[in-house]
Formats: structure tokens, C-alpha cells, sequence
């Protein structure tokens, strides 16, 4: 809805019900259909956005491939996903949260990434780095809240009180 101000939008959206949603009220151009097979002209796009989409995709490659086919030659593609070779999910392991199994089918290291896109017609990706700030406080909840600890999560409260867990640290997150 904040791009259609300045731009054609058009979603694609899985679920019918939330296409009627986004249609309906929010009044948005939305269809429902799967990425891995679109009915959209061939060249049709100039940019195409998959912001926490890939890793949901049960065909992740020839989602890729069907992108390929409805971006205009100079399109953009833009991919947002966890990179599962970053430090945090190796620290955190079991306790990760993108291993949201069953909604998370696939898990991308920049690699395997790369190798995709690759696959798909896809020249090399260029990958943008956002560090975020984060406080200490913020950062004792994160982990309470992925590791299921009330000691982390309590700690992370007292924190927020105190100096010490104001401190913002900069930090490069796993996308």
C-alpha cells in the first residue's frame, strides 16, 4: 500500500483469503497463485520483491526461474532471507527461530543463494548490509525469548531500567 503511491503494484498471494483481503480492504491489486507458476506476461515487471518469501516456497528454483520470466531485461529482483551460514543461527542452532518447521521449508546460506539465482538466469546478487542498532536489553530478550528462558527474559526487564541496557550495539542481522 506505501508503493502504489508512486508505482503499479500488483501482489501475488498463496492464500485466496488474504488476497480477498488485501483487494477488499485495503484495496490493493492482489492474486492469488503460487510464484512457482504465475499467469503473468512474459517481461511484465520492472521490479519484483520476495521480502521473507523464498524460505516458504516449496520450489524455491523455479520460483526463481518464473521471476526470471516476468521481469523486464533491466529488472530487479529483491530477496530478503535468513542466511543460515551466519554466525547467530550457528550460536543459536536448535533454538533458531527461522526453523519455524513446517512454515519454513528451505534455509539459504549466501552460497546456496547464489547458486540459485545462478540457476534461475540470475547474474551474481548483490548483497546489502543494514546493521541494525540494538540494546543490550533488546538483544538478553532476543536470546530468553529463543532459548525459552525466563531467567533471560526477567534479566532482560531489570536491564531495561538500568544504564547498562540502554547501550545500543550495532549489529548485522542474519539476512
Amino acid at each position: 500500500s506505501l508503493a502504489k503511491a508512486d508505482f503499479q503494484c500488483t501482489g501475488l498471494e498463496v492464500s485466496e483469503y488474504a488476497s480477498k483481503v488485501a483487494s477488499e480492504t485495503h484495496g490493493l491489486n492482489v492474486v492469488t497463485g503460487s510464484l512457482e507458476k504465475t499467469e503473468f506476461a512474459d517481461s511484465q515487471f520492472d521490479a519484483v520483491t520476495m521480502w521473507d518469501i523464498i524460505e516458504h516456497i516449496i520450489d524455491p528454483v523455479q520460483a526463481l526461474k518464473e521471476v526470471s520470466r516476468i521481469l523486464k531485461p533491466a529488472g530487479y529482483l529483491f530477496v530478503s532471507t535468513d542466511d543460515a551460514s551466519h554466525w547467530l543461527p550457528r550460536f543459536l542452532s536448535r533454538k533458531w527461530w527461522a526453523l519455524g518447521a513446517p512454515y519454513h521449508v528451505f534455509h539459504f546460506s549466501k552460497k546456496a543463494l547464489d547458486h540459485a539465482a545462478a540457476v534461475a538466469g540470475f547474474e551474481k546478487p548483490i548483497y546489502l548490509k543494514d546493521p541494525r542498532k540494538y540494546t543490550v536489553s533488546e538483544i538478553v530478550t532476543h536470546f530468553g525469548v529463543s532459548y525459552g528462558s525466563t531467567f533471560l527474559k526477567g534479566l532482560a526487564r531489570i536491564l531495561e531500567k538500568m544504564l547498562i541496557g540502554k547501550i545500543s550495539i550495532n549489529i548485522a542481522r542474519p539476512e
